[in-house]
């Protein structure tokens, strides 16, 4: 994912969605959601990514009982 579009991928205003390995398409909703829930459970999601290499998403959530959702 090239750099500029990182910004864009947890922005539930500025959709992002891009076809996937098997040329599926997407709405762009699916890391904003994942990103509320992170958030809504005191936990964080981060995202590191290489052109070409790949991108690793990264979720942390503290131990413990989580929010009813």
């Amino acid at each position: 994912i090239a750099p500029e579009e990182l910004d864009r991928l947890f922005n539930e205003r500025r959709s992002f969605t891009k076809k996937g390995t098997q040329n599926e398409k997407g709405t762009g909703l699916g890391l904003v959601l994942v990103k509320r829930f992170v958030e809504t459970n005191n936990g964080k999601i981060s995202v590191e990514s290489t052109v070409g290499q790949g991108t690793r998403f990264t979720v942390t959530l503290p131990a413990g009982k989580f929010a009813e959702v």
